[in-house]
């Protein structure tokens, strides 16, 4: 390969974290001091060229999670934190915080029935006792498959369609109310209202938290469901009609992951109603709008119609169908340990040392799998130089580079997440048992594929509803926007610009800063690694920033 010369890039003149204190009505940030500046400036091309071609390599086998290939990565970063001179700050003195998965298999006898009475007709919620099945589906992700989330066991009961599965008291919207869902099995259609309209209750432009699958489950399990099948309707997605599964092996938190959740009382609360979430698992299946037409035949139920009244007269239009389903749902689990990796930049103040800022990156990826429709048929390594070897090797830099400049007042965490490619396992394992307590966590800097160009890629500041703060409570959901940064709106892989998010979940928390850190392109290859390398002394001037200034307001830090 061929390499340039070493370079280097200024600090931008307003750093990140004086955009959020400036969002925040707060005063000017001062000048970078000269010992930081000149620790950033220390980041180099060369350096986060070699970290990201090490993560990348063939050799680990694209990072999978619970792969021996993770561990190499994890025992890699942890070597590298102590080598910066930071202290270890996970479990029993050291580097690595474990996080506990289950490893969870499908059985294949998990099928989805419509059942009929004695007489052969099919039953509805007044019919005869069941005696077999007129129409039945294999869980193998053809025309059902289970969903992420999804509890076991099994349930026979009538269906009930309940619009979109939502339930917004700020929107006065409830797709449950006059309809008695208890014990039954809900139907509901993906997305929400309006996903296209602009006068929409909704966003109408983009998805709000109401779309996600995670919500939809815990709002049936609010309302009494014993189960739930997932529908995309055909209004906004007539061409495409695509399943989302679990799989028929994946991973989840382990049901004792979230015991001996440290912190504060308030850390404790979170946790417990986390636990609470996790309980209330429900049997989830997605299905084809195929399969909904085999089940529900002869019902009069008209999934379209259904779905143009909603979405016309913006109203909930849920009632009970005459139709009786037998969903079971079967799964072996695993136990199986991965790890966070965590070092600490003891603050320098004693009277703030024991608040933090969090700098962080996810370090997982996908593994081997299919190949590529354009790439090499051969090469089935999903290498994730990009995502997130990128960000791995911007948090590194920006590690080396703080443990050279001198110290800030308040205490940096570094942390590098695990599992976040299935589902931010890793970020939310933190959250319920954080290093440093939540509530003295003043900040979270995030930094996930920096290293290319993308139409419309910035570095920005979202203050994320909720944050640090926040995510716990999320319990097992999804965490919309990713793990620390709870609330923040994803990115896509075009990555629009960050625009501020109103806090909807109480005044209070972190701020999150996430970087997407992109550059007019540089029309050579050296360009990503001199994002790479600004993205690092961004961060490190922000944590720097942030982690020297003052808490106003319970709300943000000047820098």
């Amino acid at each position: 390969m061929r390499c340039g010369p070493k370079r280097r890039l200024a600090l931008p003149a307003m750093l990140l974290g004086a955009v959020a204190v400036a969002r925040a009505a707060q005063p000017p940030a001062p000048a970078v001091p000269e010992p930081l500046l000149r620790a950033a400036q220390a980041i180099t091309e060369r350096a986060a060229r070699a970290r990201v071609r090490f993560l990348a390599s063939d050799a680990l086998a694209g990072r999978d999670t619970a792969s021996p290939e993770l561990e190499i990565a994890a025992h890699y970063l942890a070597s590298e934190l102590e080598a910066a001179g930071l202290e270890p700050a996970g479990d029993r003195g050291g580097f690595l915080q474990a996080v506990e998965l289950e490893r969870v298999e499908l059985d294949p006898s998990s099928r989805l029935e419509r059942l009929a009475d004695a007489s052969g007709a099919a039953t509805g919620e007044g019919g005869g006792a069941p005696a077999g099945a007129v129409a039945r589906l294999a869980l193998d992700g053809v025309r059902a498959a289970v969903l992420p989330g999804s509890g076991t066991g099994t349930v026979e009961a009538p269906v009930v369609f309940c619009g979109y599965g939502v339930q917004s008291e700020e929107l006065g919207w409830d797709d449950y109310a006059g309809v008695d869902v208890r014990g039954k099995i809900v139907l509901v259609l993906r997305y929400e209202p309006g996903e296209k309209d602009p006068a929409s209750p909704f966003d109408g432009e983009r998805h709000t938290r109401h779309a996600f699958i995670q919500t939809k489950l815990a709002a049936a399990a609010r309302a009494g469901a014993a189960g739930l099948l997932l529908v995309t309707g055909p209004r906004y997605h007539a061409q495409a009609d695509e399943l989302i599964a679990a799989g028929g092996r994946r991973l989840r938190l382990a049901a004792d992951a979230a015991s001996g959740a440290a912190g504060s009382q308030a850390d404790r609360r979170r946790e417990r109603r986390a636990r609470g979430l996790a309980a209330a698992a429900i049997p989830a299946v997605h299905l084809a709008r195929e399969a909904v037409a085999t089940l529900l035949a002869g019902s009069g139920f008209d999934l379209q119609a259904a779905q143009e009244a909603i979405d016309t007269g913006y109203a909930p239009c849920s009632r009970a169908l005459p139709v009786r389903l037998r969903l079971e749902v079967r799964q072996r689990a695993q136990p199986v340990r991965v790890h966070n990796v965590a070092g600490l930049l003891r603050g320098a103040d004693p009277a703030l040392a024991g608040e933090a800022v969090v700098v962080g990156a996810h370090y997982d990826h996908v593994g081997v799998g299919e190949p590529g429709p354009q790439g090499d048929p051969a090469d089935r390594i999903y290498n994730g130089a990009d995502d997130n070897a990128s960000g791995t090797a911007a948090v590194l830099e920006a590690a080396r580079a703080m443990a050279m400049a001198p110290r800030p007042r308040r205490s940096v965490l570094f942390v590098f997440f695990a599992a976040e490619e299935q589902g931010l396992l890793g970020s939310i394992a933190y959250v319920r048992r954080p290093i440093v307590p939540l509530d003295r966590t003043v900040a979270m800097i995030n930094l996930d594929m920096v290293g290319a160009q993308r139409a419309g890629a910035a570095g920005g500041v979202r203050r994320a509803p909720g944050a640090c703060a926040r995510a716990a409570a999320a319990g097992s959901e999804r965490l919309p926007g990713g793990g620390l940064r709870a609330g923040a709106r994803r990115a896509s892989r075009r990555r629009q610009r960050p625009r501020p998010v109103p806090a909807r979940r109480g005044a209070g928390a972190p701020p999150v800063l996430r970087h997407a850190c992109g550059l007019p392109p540089a029309g050579r290859p050296r360009g990503q690694d001199r994002r790479r390398q600004g993205c690092a002394q961004r961060a490190t001037g922000d944590a720097h920033g942030v982690a020297g200034g003052e808490r106003r307001a319970g709300r943000a830090v000047t820098a």
